[in-house]
């Protein structure tokens, strides 16, 4: 039945024991287009905390999901072909060998409220907004919140470049967000979890 499921709060939770220096504006902001756009895509050069963001939106922003909050780790995954079963391995859907996945996938996601983080997509940027691209119209309520060092490029995504983090104050150097690395492994299972922005086009679905 798929791999099992873990909450992100497990990510988030190792997360938090470092402060969010510089960065809650951030999350707010970020959490507020999530309010707005299905499609929203932060962005910038590896290295500058994206995936910790990311997890720190999805655990503000969960109690909008009555199916939850899903981080999609794709760093690992090589084949383009294979975006859709690693979503679907980390929400726990069977998918048919006779069905195409990306199809089976938005089939069963049409009947869920939930938030998908896509982390690190930059490497299979084509797979992700041909995933995307199929996925939203057909799932009404479902939000895509990714992270790559470029924008997915369909109609209707929301990018927020994300800035460098400013220098701490004294005494503060090693305690931002960027000090330690999210602990969720980019080679392991996803988890469930509860700078200016340039929107493009409004959402098409």
């Amino acid at each position: 039945m798929g791999k099992a499921r873990r909450p992100l709060a497990a990510c988030t939770d190792s997360c938090a024991l470092t402060s969010f220096v510089g960065r809650d504006d951030e999350v707010a902001k970020v959490a507020a287009l999530l309010g707005e756009y299905r499609l929203v895509t932060v962005t910038r050069p590896g290295g500058v905390g994206k995936t910790r963001l990311a997890c720190e939106v999805g655990r503000r922003v969960g109690a909008r999901f009555a199916d939850g909050v899903w981080l999609v780790e794709l760093a690992a995954v090589q084949d383009p072909a294979l975006v859709p079963a690693a979503v679907a391995a980390v929400i726990g859907i069977p998918l048919s060998p006779d069905s195409a996945p990306a199809q089976a996938l938005a089939g069963v996601l049409s009947r869920r409220q939930l938030l998908l983080v896509l982390d690190n997509c930059e490497h299979i940027l084509d797979a992700t907004a041909e995933l995307c691209g199929g996925l939203l119209p057909a799932a009404d309520d479902v939000t895509v919140l990714a992270t790559s060092r470029g924008p997915i490029g369909i109609a209707g995504e929301t990018r927020y470049r994300l800035g460098p983090l400013p220098v701490p104050g004294p005494g503060r150097i090693g305690r931002g967000l960027d000090s330690q690395p999210c602990s969720c492994s980019p080679n392991g299972p996803g988890r469930q979890i509860r700078p200016s922005t340039q929107a493009t086009e409004p959402p098409s679905w």
